[in-house]
């Protein structure tokens, strides 16, 4: 997982930066800081099980359980 994924993924689930950030726990700006490589994702490998995760209840209807 790199930025230009994470901003894919994110456009694709049509959230902001500010609500990604909120479901994750993290701050906007480091959701920012990650797409634009100013930050590195020292758990990528996490970050996409969570992505994983809310595109699995959004295609099962669930969104915001």
């Amino acid at each position: 997982m790199n930025g230009t994924d994470l901003r894919r993924r994110r456009d694709a689930l049509g959230l902001s930066r500010d609500k990604l950030a909120q479901q994750l726990g993290v701050g906007s700006n480091t959701i920012y800081k990650w797409e634009t490589f100013r930050c590195p994702m020292e758990h990528g490998r996490l970050l996409d099980l969570a992505l994983s995760a809310i595109e699995a209840e959004r295609a099962a209807g669930r969104e915001g359980e």
